[in-house]
């Protein structure tokens, strides 16, 4: 059975930690030019907040740093 699709569906910011963070982590990690670390802990810690200010960057959108509807919308098209 193929496995379900998991998007991200919250907002996620630094110092969190969850399974959403994962995910976050697995589709930032398959651009090494977003995230050359590729870390996947399920903890949004500053690695993570930088590769998403790349990604932010590379898709146009302002870098804040965090995941708000924008980032979730082209993350979850990745």
């Amino acid at each position: 059975t193929p496995q379900a699709v998991v998007s991200i569906t919250n907002t996620l910011t630094k110092g969190m930690r969850n399974s959403q963070v994962t995910k976050l982590q697995q589709i930032l990690a398959k651009d090494p030019v977003v995230y050359p670390e590729g870390l996947v802990t399920g903890y949004f810690g500053p690695t993570t907040e930088q590769a998403v200010k790349r990604f932010q960057k590379k898709y146009g959108l302002q870098q804040v740093g965090s995941v708000g509807p924008q980032t979730r919308k082209l993350l979850n098209a990745q």
